[in-house]
């Protein structure tokens, strides 16, 4: 037996201990086997833990001791509820203070995609007063034992670039540790913005979403006031931020629509940077599609994105998944104590897909989330599946999202398995020298 990944010992410890010895015993229902080469992966979703098994070896009292084998009636969703909530607790007690910021300098765009889930809400545009103002908050309310992260949202985020050079410039002022990120359509973006970002923003990724070839993509972008080929002059941007060495990530907003004309850009894309590390591309659906009601609707674009993804991989352009080395105790930004999103006008919200609601504050008051953490902590009742689901100890449904249905997407499911699946044969693959 070789165990490939450690288990967390926080969950470890954390789990009840087994004395039935005389009832019987099954795997896991979260565990996820899979045979690899005569041999036999082995992985606990709660505990992360990855062991290695020869042909015939089951080493029985280790796999009881880590949980790998339980009695007969181990009730396995209650207890990944109490080791959740314990968990939670200890990390809400050790809050001192935000360490992301989501800061929106524009709810306005340049852009005009049809799928936009901001779509009729009002443009603001933050003032260089109020940019002091969110300065002072991040100095006064962050945790200055960590790196202080900025993801840099909007709306189009450049289109209010003085006042994102006016925050980070008076960060450094202070001194203070911070790095940033930043999701935007990339075409605002010239060599001598790249070069700030670096300096003043202390930028190191950026998300940014190409929908299809040229004449798909400048369609579905409908860029106002654009000149030239968009498409291009996005595609140039992003040769420019890798070249500055930051990272890169391309998401393919997909439906049934521009599936075979993303086939042909991940082609275009391969051939322009391919073997750079910097780069990754991955698909994503349409929430449209997602929340779709109609199972016929779901089951056809999900075979759509796993041929995508699997075409994305080929063409050397995905990042193989890589396990979680920690559990994950929140669904997202909104019930974690330590993350905070700021609109253009200072008010202050648990989620940047959440602001057409009442804020839970403002910089000017400095209020805390703590109410906001409850809300956003209901979740949906358990579905059936949940019992034998390796995705449910990090599984989180919040019932207040909008993104949410209230019952469990099987395709959804079906699709991350497949993905944890394809993180443990990469594990396995590092382990045995076969990956690439």
């Amino acid at each position: 037996m070789q165990v490939l990944q450690k288990p967390i010992k926080a969950a470890l410890d954390l789990l009840p201990p087994v004395s039935n010895a005389e009832s019987k015993w099954a795997l896991h229902p979260f565990c996820i086997k899979i045979a690899e080469d005569e041999r036999m992966l082995l992985y606990h979703p709660q505990t992360q833990e990855v062991l290695l098994l020869e042909e015939n070896e089951w080493p029985e009292d280790y796999l009881r001791t880590h949980f790998f084998l339980v009695p007969e009636g181990y009730d396995a969703c209650a207890i990944a509820d109490q080791i959740r909530a314990q968990l939670c607790f200890r990390n809400d007690t050790q809050h001192r203070g935000y360490h992301s910021y989501t800061i929106l300098s524009t709810t306005d765009c340049n852009a005009r995609c049809f799928y936009c889930y901001e779509q009729g809400c009002e443009h603001i545009n933050m003032s260089l007063e109020t940019a002091d103002k969110v300065a002072a908050f991040i100095r006064d309310t962050a945790d200055r034992k960590r790196t202080i992260q900025l993801r840099l949202f909007g709306g189009e985020p450049l289109m209010g670039k003085e006042a994102l050079d006016r925050i980070t410039d008076s960060l450094q002022r202070e001194q203070l540790s911070f790095s940033s990120e930043i999701t935007t359509n990339g075409f605002l973006f010239n060599q001598e913005i790249v070069e700030q970002a670096v300096s003043r923003w202390h930028l190191e990724k950026a998300q940014i979403t190409l929908d299809g070839t040229e004449e798909v993509y400048n369609k579905r972008k409908a860029y106002v006031h654009s000149s030239g080929s968009a498409f291009r002059r996005v595609l140039d941007n992003i040769d420019s931020l890798l070249k500055a060495g930051i990272r890169v990530q391309i998401r393919l907003n997909m439906d049934e629509g521009n599936y075979e004309d993303l086939s042909n850009l991940v082609d275009q894309l391969a051939e322009r940077w391919k073997g750079n590390e910097n780069l990754s591309v991955y698909p994503h659906l349409l929430f449209q599609v997602i929340l779709s009601s109609e199972e016929r609707i779901r089951n056809r674009h999900y075979e759509l994105l796993d041929r995508l993804r699997e075409r994305i991989g080929k063409q050397g352009l995905l990042k193989p998944p890589s396990l979680p080395k920690h559990l994950t105790l929140n669904h997202c930004m909104t019930d974690e104590p330590g993350t905070v999103v700021i609109l253009p006008d200072g008010r202050l919200f648990s989620c940047e897909h959440f602001t057409d609601v009442e804020s839970f504050g403002h910089i000017d008051t400095k209020d805390s989330k703590k109410a906001d953490l409850l809300y956003f902590r209901e979740q949906f009742p358990r579905d059936e599946a949940c019992a034998g689901c390796p995705l449910y100890p990090s599984c989180f449904r919040p019932a207040h999202c909008p993104s949410q249905p209230q019952f469990c997407i099987p395709q959804d499911r079906e699709y991350k398995i497949g993905k944890l699946k394809e993180g443990i044969r990469h594990l396995y693959l590092e382990h045995s020298g076969q990956s690439q």
